[in-house]
């Protein structure tokens, strides 16, 4: 069931979660890829804690998150030492 799950909201949800990225970043094979990373996660986490009640909002939001990661770690930020302070766009 939660294969299923997954693969319907792959169907409805992947272009909002792709395009959502790429207004957030920018960056075309960023959104992709975070995108891609937030259905693995989903796959891993739904058969544990079950299909969430808006799974798009949930891939929305896990995929945003990666791509915060990734800006944050690419620009050094997460390496720096010093005080942690959001960095500026």
């Amino acid at each position: 069931m939660t294969e299923a799950g997954v693969a319907d909201a792959f169907r409805r949800e992947w272009g909002r979660v792709v395009a959502t990225l790429i207004r957030a970043t920018g960056d075309w094979d960023l959104a992709e890829e975070c995108a891609q990373e937030a259905f693995a996660q989903a796959l891993r986490t739904w058969p544990r804690d079950g299909v969430p009640r808006r799974p798009g909002a949930w891939l929305t939001t896990t995929a945003r998150n990666r791509a915060h990661d990734r800006l944050r770690f690419s620009s050094g930020w997460a390496r720096s030492p010093g005080p942690r302070a959001w960095p500026s766009r």
